[in-house]
């Protein structure tokens, strides 16, 4: 199997020094981080998701979720530059990430929707608020949420799903459930939802739920517009070969449709294709860089950065 030539990848990223320059203004980055075999493991530690060895066995207090989730959904749509520009500020909106605290001020009148806005610039920033202030609201509802979304997992596992597997299948199961519900019998009755709307979670389809599990330590990919450009590039013959298990997968969630055999296709070519030694975050964020940063759309040099 063909795997990302990771160290060409880094060395492109790090050789140009106004690339270089964006990343370190982009990502906070300092000190010596521009050499190409550790600079996988510190964009890791720049979006803060270094992956753990069992998500699975972990137990995660409300509040760290809550900052997972704010995490992701500021990252929609806006750069990580702007958002870090804002973070402090956010972070002291939102009661340090404290959910009932933030339903609280709400609720009196102490804190709004657009005041958090102010915090996320662009398109989707009101957007945005809504659901952080939702989110919120759910974990005051029904605390132990990270109880439910390990729940699930172990579900998947039960069923002969891997690990790496299981990360893309929890974001589309729980970013955009199916209609139908008769799929939910393939999961134990204490984990059905009462309803559908109460299992998705708010302001996130596959991709931003992607982003947040990997906050929360969960090792997986996140197939936007650049990763899927590169892999289309790089690895035709991978993505045909993946398709077969990514239409089984699709099937299993109840979401047949386009944006979810895309989401799982991608996911499993990300899964194929890093290398020994390497988490499938780091890959997946090298790879979007190289994409947003260097071999930008319209403009790709016809490298292919893989290894036979």
């Amino acid at each position: 199997m063909p795997f990302v030539d990771v160290i060409a990848v880094c060395t492109q990223l790090c050789r140009d020094d106004r690339v270089a320059q964006r990343l370190a203004r982009d990502y906070g980055l300092s000190g010596d981080w521009r050499r190409p075999e550790t600079l996988p493991r510190t964009l890791n530690a720049a979006f803060g998701q270094q992956p753990t060895h069992d998500p699975l066995a972990m137990d995660l207090a409300d509040d760290i979720v809550f900052r997972a989730a704010v995490r992701a959904l500021a990252s929609n749509s806006r750069s990580w530059a702007t958002y870090l520009k804002s973070e402090r500020r956010l972070e002291e909106h939102l009661r340090h990430y404290g959910p009932a605290a933030v339903v609280q001020a709400v609720d009196r009148g102490q804190l709004s929707v657009e005041d958090i806005r102010a915090c996320l610039p662009g398109q989707s920033g009101r957007q945005d608020a809504r659901a952080i202030v939702s989110w919120a609201r759910r974990l005051c509802a029904s605390p132990g949420e990270y109880g439910a979304l390990r729940a699930v997992g172990r579900a998947l596992a039960d069923r002969g799903m891997s690990l790496a597997e299981i990360v893309p299948c929890v974001a589309v199961l729980m970013g955009d459930p199916p209609s139908d519900r008769s799929w939910m019998r393939l999961f134990p009755e204490v984990i059905r939802p009462p309803s559908l709307a109460s299992w998705k979670l708010p302001g996130m389809g596959a991709i931003l739920a992607s982003e947040f599990l990997r906050n929360l330590g969960w090792s997986g990919f996140k197939p936007d517009r650049h990763v899927k450009r590169l892999f289309d590039q790089w690895f035709p013959d991978v993505l045909e070969a993946c398709r077969p298990r990514a239409h089984e997968l699709v099937t299993l969630c109840g979401r047949n449709t386009k944006d979810a055999k895309d989401f799982l296709t991608y996911s499993l070519v990300g899964i194929a294709v890093t290398p020994t030694g390497r988490t499938y975050s780091e890959i997946d964020n090298v790879v979007w860089a190289l994409g947003a940063y260097v071999e930008k759309k319209g403009r790709e040099s016809g490298t292919r950065y893989r290894v036979d």
